[in-house]
């Protein structure tokens, strides 16, 4: 217990925290004021062992100490400390044995104000509240507001200073649609004197006149639009009540039939602040699949400004290939959903997908963060019509990933029934980057995972999708309660028919790639794919070197809708000491698509040039391409009474 003084003195606060919740054990923080002492802790037995508040004396003017002593499991263990005012006056997290704190123990004498917050707004005014400081040594008498264009500098005596007797004022004669800052002080006579400043706080006034559109109800992306009604919402963003004004809207550019005062014309009170609902009464066919634009707006002459009066809206219905949707304008249609999501739409700034694949906009994880832990998300397309084809459509898009390879992952399902139930699309080695790997931890099957360093294209069929006419498509995102990253993005998607004939050059390499010299005998590895809707034989592919005549080959067998084959040339080339451009491609009678056919690759075995010469003078370590065994210890080095550096091995005297 401290003992109080016969000099002026007032109570501080004393919050004391646990986070595992089972007290301080043993930990102790002792407090002195003017020589008398009391010490604190959570026993987990006068308390719950989590937290606990009390209050303590100090003398106003005289030496004030904080010192604790550490005990077991001191990270668990903060406190906080307030003075007579409720400011924070001290705090410590984990605190080390020792004196924390040495100085002087102040009763504040006016407390400075809390809460100061805007009330309410208007064109020319506004109403200021806050709430008064009753824990200084002397009660509040009055507040001073200080106030002037935003940004300005209580220090340098400008703004305008206006004296409330009680805790709320209103400041007349503002300028519309203008920032300003104020602050609040609070007067506790000529014994307490003035508080410190609260604030700034920053506000806009008003126009007098301003109404606009700020969202649109119906319709919304569906399958079955057809007549439909436009649903809206108003908003009064102005000081003076509104009525008797023209709205309209306009489809794709077109303006609706929309005659007023029939329809289209409020002639309701519409009160500052206020929203509301409005169904049109003008019908407008939506029944045509696509995607539609609507431009809902009000017409108020003398509405102050025009920059939200029109309000766009895009949705879709029952769409049909070929659809191209390159998430520049808007979100597509598409709509994240599960658990823990994290899928944002927008301009990707972080680092680890820093830009879209094309344009500025994508759909990612995170636009500038991290994905989630436990994240179960999805992202849903809108409806898909391919009641027409008589061929499973093809899906194209750009993804980029950066996750926990076998932790976390992401992969493709279709819906032929409304979304009830789902299918996942391909399995790994099938089309074009589809999936890399597996998420064993979680125990699901093919997915992307891991890097892709950057933005690839992947491609496949959506199987059985073919003469549905109510498809939907959805990424699903799965993480472990574990790993953060980038996530994934998704930009740029495309759904067509496929060709029936259509053969699509992959990737190659040679068996002397990783032979520095190169190979007398080395041989090119071709990948293709099936691009197309039909199973394909008679298969060949050819290779040109440094525009030779072609090497062309026949391929046995057949290759199915989706699949690959990688094909190894029977005929070699000598890859020793020079460098090549082979160019490959497949050659299938009829093919439909030639733009894919191609693929190139550089080859270069160069030797250096002679002569050669390495002095090591500005190496660390043997040069990038040297091949080298470090288990046995090369390194370069002026030790050992060498003049310049050498590259050295076992050399120890």
């Amino acid at each position: 217990m401290i003992i109080q003084a016969t000099q002026a003195q007032c109570n501080y606060t004393l919050q004391m925290f646990d986070s595992y919740g089972d007290g301080w054990n043993g930990c102790k923080l002792t407090i002195t004021s003017d020589g008398n002492s009391g010490t604190y802790t959570l026993d987990n037995i006068n308390d719950d062992g989590i937290d606990s508040t009390l209050t303590f004396t100090v003398i106003d003017g005289a030496p004030l100490v904080f010192t604790y002593t550490s005990a077991s499991f001191p990270w668990e263990v903060s406190f906080r400390i307030f003075d007579n005012t409720g400011a924070l006056f001290f705090q410590s997290n984990a605190p080390a044995t020792g004196t924390l704190y040495n100085g002087i123990g102040n009763c504040i004498e006016c407390g400075q104000p809390s809460g100061f917050a805007v009330e309410n707004i208007w064109d020319n005014r506004v109403r200021l509240r806050w709430q008064p400081n009753n824990g200084g040594t002397n009660a509040p008498v009055s507040w001073r507001v200080v106030y002037g264009p935003q940004g300005f500098s209580l220090n340098g005596g400008a703004g305008d200073t206006l004296v409330a007797p009680l805790n709320k004022i209103t400041i007349q004669g503002l300028q519309k649609k203008t920032w300003y800052d104020a602050y609040v002080q609070q007067y506790c006579g000529t014994v307490g004197g003035y508080s410190d400043f609260t604030g700034p706080i920053s506000f806009q006034t008003y126009w007098t006149n301003d109404i606009g559109v700020t969202g649109v109800i119906s319709p919304v992306n569906g399958c079955d639009l057809n007549m439909d009604s436009v649903k809206v919402v108003i908003k009064n963003f102005g000081s003076a009540p509104q009525s008797l004004f023209n709205y309209s809207y306009a489809v794709n550019g077109q303006q609706a039939p929309v005659v007023p005062p029939a329809d289209g014309f409020y002639t309701g009170i519409l009160g500052k602040d206020s929203s509301v609902v409005i169904a049109f009464e003008t019908l407008s066919n939506f029944s045509v699949s696509g995607e539609y634009r609507l431009d809902v707006f009000t017409e108020l002459p003398t509405d102050e400004d025009l920059q939200n009066d029109t309000f766009t809206y895009y949705f879709t219905n029952r769409l049909k290939p070929t659809y191209v949707q390159l998430f520049e304008t808007w979100g597509g249609g598409w709509e994240p959903g599960g658990v823990n999501v994290s899928w944002e739409y927008g301009k990707p700034a972080k680092p680890s997908i820093p830009n879209a694949a094309s344009g500025e906009s994508a759909w990612v994880t995170s636009l500038t963060g991290s994905y989630n832990q436990s994240e179960a998300s999805f992202l849903t397309s809108p409806c898909f019509d391919f009641s027409e084809l008589d061929t499973d459509p093809v899906i194209a898009f750009s993804i980029n990933l950066d996750m926990q390879q076998d932790y976390d992952g992401v992969w493709l399902e279709t819906s032929v029934a409304g979304g009830q139930n789902w299918e996942k699309v391909g399995e790994e080695g099938e089309g074009e980057n589809w999936y890399n790997g597996e998420i064993s931890f979680l125990g699901l099957s093919d997915a992307w995972s891991g890097n892709s360093n950057g933005w690839v294209n992947a491609r496949h069929s959506l199987p059985g999708t073919a003469g549905e006419s109510e498809v939907h498509l959805r990424f699903v995102f799965r993480s472990s309660p574990f790993f953060n990253g980038g996530g994934c993005g998704i930009d740029d998607i495309r759904i067509f028919e496929a060709f029936p004939k259509d053969l699509a050059a992959l990737s190659m390499f040679t068996l002397g790639d990783e032979s520095e010299c190169g190979l007398e005998n080395d041989q090119i590895i071709f990948t293709f794919l099936n691009a197309g809707s039909a199973t394909q034989s008679n298969l060949k592919v050819a290779y040109s070197i440094n525009g030779a005549a072609p090497v062309e080959q026949n391929v046995g067998g057949t290759i199915g809708v989706d699949q690959q084959r990688t094909y190894t040339f029977s005929v070699p080339f000598d890859s020793r000491d020079a460098a090549f451009d082979i160019r490959c491609w497949t050659n299938l009678n009829g093919d439909q698509d030639h733009a894919n056919d191609t693929i190139t690759y550089q080859v270069n075995h160069l030797p250096n040039p002679l002569p050669y010469q390495e002095n090591f003078e500005t190496l660390s370590f043997p040069p990038a391409d040297w091949t080298y065994d470090p288990t046995f210890g090369f390194s370069v080095t002026n030790a050992h009474n060498n003049i310049s550096n050498v590259l050295a091995f076992n050399l120890y005297s």
